[in-house]
């Protein structure tokens, strides 16, 4: 990393402009760039943070986002990793259960794939039997030296009466400023005598960024809802948590989808 100053002298009121530049080499992290100003015999330094974003060079999926679960049951999804370009490394996957909950966990079948990073591995779910009904958010994450992580975000849903599924066909979206992409929420499967209206909405969608319907269709028991997700050209450029929710009967269900805005 680098930093030149376009004057290195200056008057009172003048400016100058600091130029940071990496290599293709940097690693990610942040870096304390120290800019110091003195004269007249005073000194004064201002600490700018400098955060270096690296693309990780894999990508990881679950055959199965959303686990649907009664107490005392196992579930199982199978975890893919894909390696791209010339990237040739071990990948350690972790499993997190935000919260910790008692009496649900989540074993691997094998903590690492091996170079080149690309392969699969199996996480096995249980839930105890006096586990309460609700959402347990679940992360399963890929990670090497030197290189970011990439995370599927999962769901284990337990319930012991009715309930419906509810799935996204993607959990990832990178779309450009001024364009939109999509995204389709498929709700059925009905369980333990459910019986009641659907709805779906969005949440945590900054300021520029709305949607809209594109279709519905209904195939093999699911409801399928097509979505256009719109981002205008004022859309600072960076990574947004969207959340997809489906209500019905007293029931939620919600999948989270990682809308990346880019120039």
């Amino acid at each position: 990393m680098t930093a030149s100053l376009g004057a290195s002298t200056l008057t009172p009121g003048s400016t100058t402009t600091l130029n940071i530049a990496t290599l293709s080499s940097t690693l990610g992290g942040t870096y304390n760039l120290a800019y110091t100003v003195s004269g007249s015999g005073f000194t004064q330094t201002l600490n700018i943070p400098v955060t270096v974003v690296v693309p990780a060079p894999f990508s990881v999926s679950a055959s199965q986002y959303i686990l649907y679960m009664k107490p005392g049951t196992t579930a199982q999804s199978i975890i893919s990793t894909t390696s791209y370009g010339s990237y040739s490394s071990a990948v350690s996957i972790t499993t997190t259960l935000t919260g910790n909950p008692a009496g649900i966990t989540a074993a691997l079948s094998k903590s690492s794939i091996p170079a080149p990073g690309s392969g699969s591995v199996t996480v096995t779910v249980s839930v105890a039997s006096n586990v309460a009904s609700g959402t347990y958010p679940l992360q399963v994450t890929a990670s090497t030296f030197g290189a970011p992580p990439a995370t599927a975000y999962m769901s284990v849903v337990v319930s012991s009466g009715p309930s419906f599924s509810f799935t996204v066909n993607t959990t990832a979206l990178t779309i450009k400023k001024g364009s939109s992409g999509s995204v389709t929420g498929s709700t059925g499967n009905y369980d333990g005598g459910f019986n009641g209206q659907l709805s779906e909405s969005f949440s945590g969608m900054p300021y520029g960024m709305n949607y809209s319907v594109v279709s519905v269709t209904a195939a093999n028991n699911l409801v399928n809802a097509t979505y256009s997700i719109n981002v205008s050209s004022s859309v600072a450029p960076g990574t947004y948590p969207v959340t997809l929710t489906a209500t019905g009967s007293g029931i939620t269900h919600s999948a989270t989808i990682q809308v990346t805005v880019t120039q």
